[in-house]
């Protein structure tokens, strides 16, 4: 994963802790949360994935169910940043809405 990638997730979750504190959000194991499949205007929360195969899960948890097998190059949009490392992504192939660990993924 690339150094800009791993501010903005440190960036995302210390600002939900934030909203958290002033009662805008939650930061108990909530992320910081887009909507399911949003995307933001010229790509800034695409990402692809940078690694032989990668499962999308259903959870945050290496124990959930595999929803789909993305393979090296296949591209997500990030729609919430998950404490532990995981992010909740929108697959940009089949629209299917997931997780999988950030280190995985990387801009294109």
């Amino acid at each position: 994963m690339d150094r800009g990638l791993k501010r903005k997730l440190a960036w995302g979750v210390i600002a939900v802790c934030l909203a958290g504190q002033a009662g805008l959000a939650g930061c108990a194991g909530r992320g910081q949360t887009a909507g399911p499949g949003a995307a933001v205007a010229g790509g800034a929360n695409v990402y692809r994935v940078s690694a032989p195969l990668v499962n999308l899960l259903a959870c945050p948890s290496q124990t959930c169910e595999v929803l789909e097998d993305l393979g090296d190059g296949a591209q997500v949009a990030v729609t919430a940043v998950i404490p532990g490392g995981w992010l909740e992504v929108h697959s940009l192939a089949s629209g299917r809405d997931g997780y999988l660990l950030a280190r995985f993924v990387s801009k294109p």
